[in-house]
């Protein structure tokens, strides 16, 4: 879906054709992949007419707003997610958010918007519980079948705040909604659980904590919650988040909502003041150029992790109200504020913030459409990468992100063995002095290896100039391992487990050794080019691969592997994706994995083979 950023209607400024410009430039030079944008049904809900049919305000500010925004998006093929902030089914009637989409779509011709957010952050309000959320998917779903392709998206969650050092212990124990005052990401859970069909795409929003980024707690959550996904509901429905952003505060602003102290207390941010203060709905960093590399590392573990997506919060601290930002009290969150220079706000407050160059530089390398490759970790703190894919017609252009979100300088070489010949980059270069650093470097090997200096804190993002040539396999093999028929041959001493799914984020099925000895199965096909396994393991992990051309001869693979991530049941175990070190000779032919021990169970294969 690639990177957006939420742009709603504006509560009480009303942009002149001069802001609208502007801002239509500064996001032509993003190329965001989506737009959220909520309009609520109170702003645009006008009554009943005679016949007691739906009325609407289609010349109020808000919907005029509205409109340019949905037309901006249109004119350049950007896909919106439209919703609202709360339930749009006023007393009760499904009609009104529906109308006003079909009309949206069939009178206007916003074909563009794909899908519909029956309610944001639903975990946070007072008067609809899960129960209540749900009743209305069932009430609102089949109704958006019948007037379009407009899907439903959910459970549009706040996010779980578990992130602190003390709240990361939690989630290797009790499991990631373990740690949640309000239930947070177990609104995933339960939706899997009680209405997915009536789900086109999966988000929840994430504020994470300096510490947590820092430290790799975000992708965690969202390779654990992705893999969720797949296995109960489907791999191809994507799991983006809604809202994204990096708070500060010292307690959640949930926190009035606890009743255990103790458990406030668990996730108070370390990183944050040493006094607790009350919640704000402002960004203290949001000027500060280090913001940029928090947002760009968050966004670089999402891209590791397979999410399909995120939305930052937000455009514009002109938008919103409520935040306590100078006079016209705003929310203080966005690339820039649109009365810059009015109303007692700095005129430096129109320009671009830092933050604003970094989520641009990974909007337009990572477009939507864009295919994310697993890259395994770098084993340094701090130190990530990220990798893609971008399809232009049948080849690709390749693209990079890497982040040092430290303060000891590293370099890292980049290597995709399956790449031929020379290469052109676009280069960009995020850190302090110049945030906004860009260049041509020409004639690089990526198979031999691409040097990239992070001297201090900050991101070097390169996309390659033109298509690359890629010696990768051109078939899959995909073994979810619950039946032996896709394995050439495999020793006695194997077992499906099908237990405690929810301790391996809902697999319904993974093979593991059932006395402990090591136990091996072969996969065969002809010209393996690669391959990924991903394996649940407690306290170390009991996995070896080899390679053969014939059978008889057999050689060890190296392997690299994901940062682990914490499964979401908890109770010690992790999750790893593992792939070779290095490039596979032409001759491989077959594969063998090892399982040592209990401790370990083996959950797909994925082998490309030409």
């Amino acid at each position: 879906m690639g990177l957006e950023v939420e742009w709603d209607p504006y509560d009480t400024f009303n942009p002149s054709q001069a802001d609208w410009n502007l801002t239509f430039q500064r996001l032509d030079f993003m190329r965001p992949g989506f737009l959220r944008v909520v309009e609520p049904a109170s702003e645009y809900f006008k009554g009943y007419d005679s016949h007691h049919n739906p009325t609407y305000r289609w010349h109020s500010r808000h919907v005029k707003q509205l409109l340019t925004i949905l037309a901006y998006a249109k004119s350049r093929g950007i896909t919106v997610v439209l919703g609202d902030w709360g339930n749009p089914l006023i007393n009760g009637d499904a009609r009104i958010p529906v109308d006003f989409l079909q009309q949206l779509r069939d009178t206007y011709g916003f074909t563009n918007i794909r899908y519909y957010n029956l309610i944001n952050e639903p975990n946070g309000q007072a008067n609809c519980d899960f129960a209540c959320w749900t009743g209305m998917v069932k009430t609102l779903a089949p109704a958006l079948v019948n007037a379009g392709q407009v899907q439903l998206v959910g459970p549009d969650n706040a996010n779980s705040w578990d992130d602190t050092q003390a709240a990361y212990k939690l989630d290797t124990t009790a499991g990631l909604d373990a740690d949640n005052p309000l239930g947070g990401d177990s609104w995933v859970t339960q939706t899997l659980n009680a209405t997915p069909a009536r789900i086109g795409a999966y988000d929840s929003h994430r504020y994470g904590t300096i510490w947590g980024i820092e430290h790799g707690i975000y992708e965690d959550q969202m390779r654990s919650r992705r893999e969720q996904i797949s296995n109960s509901d489907s791999p191809r429905k994507p799991y983006f988040a809604g809202e994204v952003g990096m708070t500060a505060r010292q307690v959640s602003p949930f926190a009035l909502h606890m009743t255990n102290r103790s458990e406030l207390e668990a996730l108070i941010d370390p990183s944050a003041q040493t006094s607790a203060s009350p919640f704000v709905d402002s960004q203290p960093h949001i000027k500060e150029f280090v913001y940029g590399v928090w947002m760009g590392d968050m966004m670089i573990q999402a891209l590791s992790a397979g999410s399909s997506g995120a939305s930052a919060w937000d455009l514009d601290d002109a938008m919103h109200v409520g935040g306590q930002y100078g006079s016209q009290n705003l929310k203080q969150w966005g690339f820039w504020n649109s009365l810059g220079g009015q109303d007692g706000y700095p005129a430096s407050d129109l320009n671009p913030r830092p933050w604003y160059y970094a989520w641009a530089a990974l909007s337009r390398s990572f477009p939507a459409g864009s295919q994310p490759l697993a890259v395994p970790s770098t084993t340094i703190a701090g130190l990530r990468v990220a990798a893609a894919k971008v399809p232009v017609g049948r080849r690709f252009r390749v693209s990079f992100a890497v982040v040092n979100d430290s303060s000891s300088p590293h370099t890292i070489v980049l290597k995709v063995p399956s790449a031929r010949g020379h290469a052109s980059f676009n280069s960009y270069h995020y850190f302090v002095g110049d945030p906004a650093a860009s260049g041509l470097v020409r004639r690089l090997r990526p198979a031999a290896g691409i040097p990239v200096a992070l001297p201090s804190r900050g991101l070097v993002i390169l996309s390659s100039v033109k298509p690359i040539s890629l010696h990768e396999g051109k078939h899959e093999l995909v073994d979810e391992l619950d039946e032996w028929r896709k394995v050439e041959s495999h020793t006695k001493g194997f077992e499906f487990d099908h237990g405690i799914p929810a301790r391996f984020n809902d697999d319904h099925s993974r093979v593991v050794s059932k006395t402990g000895k090591p136990q091996d199965l072969i996969y065969r096909a002809r010209h393996i080019t690669s391959f990924e396994l991903k394996a649940y393991y407690k306290n170390s992990l009991q996995l070896r691969a080899y390679r053969s051309p014939n059978g008889r001869k057999w050689t060890a693979i190296p392997l690299a592997s994901t940062t682990p991530a914490p499964a979401l049941g908890g109770h010690g175990r992790f999750l790893v994706e593992l792939l070779p070190d290095t490039g596979l000779p032409p001759s491989t032919s077959r594969i063998e994995i090892v399982l040592a021990g209990r401790s370990t169970e083996l959950s797909e294969v994925v082998i490309e083979y030409r």
